[in-house]
């Protein structure tokens, strides 16, 4: 209903989580106003069971995670694949499903209960109190990874200690079934600029959050030589502001520059 109202302008904002932003930006129906990574949170889809369906049924618990475990790493291991499949359950394009689960994308699956997803949950008490939408939340008492342990054994220790992707710039060629990956911005503005009829999609990450984005919808700043890509323009005119020289360019003069 949000994204239709933006799109019909009977709105002027929307605040969603994903994919709807990514969507009506890709379609050039919204550009984004706000990157939600500022917020130094992490991005990830948790599950919760009763005790009670857990002790009764713990072959099925321990069935579900172990396919949560397997379709993570088909998605790690088949980032392009994954994304058409997602794409063709859910009716959004492929591009945009891979700007969220590709292999640079702000999402994990992963079961691992990591520290820092915890920490997170718990942040989110305090917001829950002040909309008077809970009371006290004892976190804690609700993480519980013996099940998620006994289902993923010895490499549940592995997964624990895994670091997140490094954030990265991709092209997505048409027709192929893997992406190219770039050792910056630049270079990647460089390859669209000479094969602007074969990229299907391509990807940068923000120059300060390392948030995943559309190329052609980043707002561009060029700092001397370098050109820096953001999500959002707020984001971009505090760079530019800490920079001298610095200065916001359209993404045609970023490939000008670049090429």
């Amino acid at each position: 209903m949000g994204a239709s109202a933006l799109a019909a302008g009977s709105a002027d904002a929307l605040s969603q989580f994903v994919a709807w932003p990514g969507l009506l930006a890709h379609q050039g129906k919204a550009k984004a106003l706000y990157d939600g990574a500022r917020l130094n949170l992490p991005t990830f889809h948790g599950v919760t069971v009763r005790q009670d369906f857990a002790r009764q049924r713990p072959a099925v618990l321990e069935a579900f995670l172990k396919a949560q475990a397997q379709a993570t790493d088909y998605l790690d291991d088949h980032p392009v694949a994954a994304a058409e499949k997602v794409a063709a359950a859910t009716g959004l394009p492929a591009e945009v499903v891979y700007l969220y689960n590709g292999a640079h994308g702000i999402a994990t699956f992963d079961p691992a209960l990591r520290p820092r997803l915890v920490s997170a949950l718990k942040q989110d008490v305090p917001i829950l109190k002040a909309a008077k939408l809970t009371g006290d939340v004892d976190v804690d008492s609700f993480v519980d990874d013996r099940y998620v342990k006994r289902a993923l054994g010895a490499a549940y220790a592995g997964r624990l200690a895994a670091a997140p992707p490094a954030a990265a710039s991709e092209v997505w060629p048409k027709g192929s079934d893997r992406t190219r990956t770039f050792a910056s911005p630049a270079g990647l503005l460089r390859h669209v600029a000479a094969h602007r009829d074969t990229v299907r999609a391509a990807y940068v990450p923000d120059a300060t959050t390392g948030t995943q984005w559309f190329a052609d919808q980043a707002v561009w700043v060029a700092d001397g030589d370098e050109l820096l890509p953001f999500v959002a323009p707020s984001t971009a005119r505090e760079y530019v502001g800490g920079h001298d020289g610095a200065r916001v360019i359209t993404y045609a003069e970023a490939l000008e520059r670049a090429s």
